[in-house]
């Protein structure tokens, strides 16, 4: 027996599934070159060199990869209020009522983004990015092929790649039908 929530309660959840992509790199980057790497250098600096202070050497990039962890997104959820990255340390939401256009894929900038305070290629590519022509702007990419791009009513921008793209563009349409917003659908070859 199902039951129907109700329209106030979450419209829809969506994973931040890695790309085939970005699961190699965080693999490799993270536990290849940032745990397995130093904890080597530490083995052999101590067991050769008798220097047994080097098997603090890990610890550092575990703390930088834990921290790393905590902030990527893990799912995207929409209810009649937000649109919310979902994150370990807590998520980051966007007022429904805020967001102008919704465009997938995204129309990306011809600039080359410079990150602020963001990673990339350990658990996606997410955080706060800047280029001369979107400014200022958010992106939490786990995989390339399901990037949508949200335009706020103050043009700042945040991508976002919901594992189904296009339910994720049909929640966002009934949600803000819901609230009673206009919030313009691009859909490009969606």
């Amino acid at each position: 027996m199902t039951s129907k929530l109700p329209e106030t309660a979450a419209a829809g959840r969506f994973p931040a599934t890695l790309s085939p992509k970005f699961l190699l790199m965080s693999r490799t980057l993270g536990y290849g070159v940032g745990l397995l790497l130093p904890a080597l250098i530490a083995l052999v600096a101590a067991a050769v060199y008798g220097e047994y202070w080097a098997l603090l050497l890990p610890v550092p990039f575990a703390v930088l990869i834990g921290i790393a962890a905590l902030f990527r997104p893990r799912a995207f959820t929409i209810d009649d209020r937000y649109v919310s990255v979902e994150r370990s340390i807590g998520p980051v939401r966007f007022p429904l009522a805020d967001i102008r256009i919704v465009r997938a894929p995204p129309v990306w900038p011809q600039s080359k983004p410079v990150s602020m305070l963001a990673t990339r290629g350990l658990f996606g590519t997410y955080g706060w990015f800047w280029n001369r022509d979107w400014g200022t702007h958010r992106i939490y990419l786990t995989d390339p092929d399901a990037a949508v791009e949200l335009e706020r009513r103050d043009a700042n921008r945040v991508v976002m790649t919901p594992a189904d793209r296009p339910k994720f563009l049909r929640t966002i349409e009934a949600a803000s039908r819901r609230a009673g917003l206009e919030i313009e659908i691009e859909r490009r070859g969606a």
